[in-house]
């Protein structure tokens, strides 16, 4: 059996997540457990709210 790799911590306050794949978006999700699944599949996971900063 593989050990889990570990994945850094959603932040607790963020309730919307954008999950990338290089610079393109995959998709957006509001429940944690689909970012942390889409993480653990090696995507980019940030808070909607900072992607939303850096692509303005």
């Amino acid at each position: 059996m593989t050990e889990p790799k570990h994945v850094p911590d959603l932040p607790q306050w963020c309730n919307s997540w954008t999950v990338l794949k290089g610079n393109r978006i995959v998709m957006e999700t509001w429940s944690r457990w689909t970012a942390q699944k889409s993480l653990e599949m090696g995507f980019e996971v940030i808070p909607t709210s900072e992607w939303l900063a850096v692509s303005t």
